[in-house]
C-alpha cells in the first residue's frame, strides 16, 4: 500500500502500474486477482483491477502402446494407438515425420503412409503439450521397417519342363532368393527347401506323379513377414516312348531308276510334334502329325550296290523310340 497525499494523476499524487507477476494461494484451479484502494482508516475504498488466473502446473500424461515393426502388411497405413489426459491434439514424429492427432475421450491413434520412410530403424516420439503450455514427458522408442518382399527366383524346372524317362528318376527344384529362409513348395511336389546363401535346391523322384500337366508353386515369408510374389512354374510328365515304323521300305528291297527321284519314306508314328530322323546313306528329318510321316526323297545321287537307313523317333518329351534299320 501506499500513503495517497491527495489529488490525482501521475504529478498531484500517486500512480500504480499492474505487476508482472504474482504469487498465488497453494493448489491448482481457478485464482481471482484485486488490486484494491485502502483509506486512511485501512479500510478498502475502491477496486481498481481484478482478473482471474488458471493455475495449472501439471504436465498432460500421454501413453505410446506397443508399437509393431513395418513391413509390406502394414506400411501404407502404419497406424500407433495410446492414451492422453487433455483434450488438446498429441505430437507424434515417426522417422522424421511429424503426425499430429486428436485426443478423444482419452484415447489418440494416427495412421500414415511410411513407404517414403527408408527401411532400417524407425525412431517414433510422442507429446503433448496442454493449454497452460505443459508438456509431457516425451515417449521415445523405435521400432525396425523392413518393407522389401523376399524375391524367388527359380531355376528348375523351367516352364515347359519335361519330366521324361531319362530324368524320371530324379529331377531337381531349385533356384536363388533375395534372403534366406524357407522356400515353400506345393502342387504336384509338397515340401519346404531352405534358402541359404541365397540358394536353394533339392532333388526329387518323379515316378509317383502322374502323366500329363503338372504344376508347382513357390511361396517365402521373410522374418519380417513380407511375402514373396508366388512362383508357379507349369511342366509336364512323359515317360512314354514314341512308337513309329516303316511302312514305305522293307529290309532287302530295290531302288531303281524310277524310283529314285521321288523315293518315299513313310510310316505310322504315335507322337504329334516328335521328329522321325533318318540317318546313314542319307540324313533327313520328317515331322509326326500324330499318326503318321511321310517325306519322298530323291537318293539318285547314292551310289549302286547297298544302302543303310536308319530310322529313329524323339518325342517333344526327349523319349526315344526304338531305331528301325533297313
Amino acid at each position: 500500500s501506499e500513503l495517497c497525499p491527495g489529488g490525482q494523476g501521475d504529478t498531484e499524487g500517486w500512480s500504480l502500474t499492474k505487476p508482472d507477476s504474482y504469487t498465488l494461494t497453494a493448489g491448482e484451479g481457478l485464482k481471482k486477482v484485486y488490486l484494491k484502494v485502502k483509506s486512511d482508516d485501512g479500510e478498502f475504498v475502491t477496486v481498481t483491477f481484478n482478473t482471474s488466473i488458471y493455475l495449472d502446473a501439471t504436465p498432460p500424461l500421454v501413453t505410446l502402446a506397443s508399437p509393431s515393426d513395418i513391413t509390406t502388411i502394414n506400411v501404407s497405413a502404419y497406424t500407433l494407438v495410446g492414451t492422453c489426459s487433455e483434450s488438446n491434439p498429441v505430437d507424434v514424429e515417426v522417422g522424421g515425420v511429424s503426425l499430429q492427432t486428436s485426443c478423444v475421450s482419452g484415447s489418440w491413434s494416427v495412421s500414415d503412409d511410411l513407404s517414403a520412410v527408408p527401411d532400417g530403424t524407425v525412431s517414433i516420439i510422442v507429446s503433448q503439450t496442454d493449454s497452460a503450455g505443459n508438456q509431457s514427458a516425451p515417449i521415445s522408442t523405435s521400432v525396425t521397417k523392413d518393407a522389401t518382399p523376399v524375391v524367388i527366383i527359380p531355376s528348375l524346372p523351367t516352364e515347359g519342363y519335361y519330366i521324361n524317362i531319362a530324368n524320371e528318376g530324379s529331377f531337381t527344384i531349385s533356384g536363388s532368393c533375395t534372403e534366406d529362409g524357407d522356400v515353400v513348395v506345393s502342387g504336384a511336389v509338397t515340401d519346404t527347401i531352405t534358402c541359404t546363401g541365397g540358394t536353394y535346391t533339392k532333388g526329387y523322384s518323379g515316378v509317383s506323379l502322374p502323366q500329363g500337366d503338372l504344376a508347382i508353386y513357390l511361396d517365402m515369408v521373410d522374418d519380417s513377414g513380407n511375402a514373396a510374389d508366388q512362383i508357379t512354374i507349369n511342366f509336364k510328365k512323359d515317360t512314354v516312348a514314341p512308337v513309329f515304323d516303316l511302312q514305305s521300305i522293307t529290309d532287302g528291297s530295290y531302288i531303281n531308276q524310277a524310283a529314285s527321284v521321288g523315293f518315299s519314306f513313310s510310316g505310322n508314328c504315335s507322337e504329334a510334334g516328335g521328329s522321325v530322323v533318318l540317318t546313314g546313306s542319307l540324313s533327313a528329318s520328317f515331322s509326326c502329325d500324330g499318326t503318321s510321316y511321310s517325306q519322298a526323297m530323291d537318293v539318285s545321287g547314292l551310289s549302286d550296290g547297298a544302302v543303310t537307313f536308319t530310322l529313329s523317333m524323339t518325342d517333344v518329351a526327349g523319349n526315344s523310340g526304338t531305331p528301325i534299320t533297313v
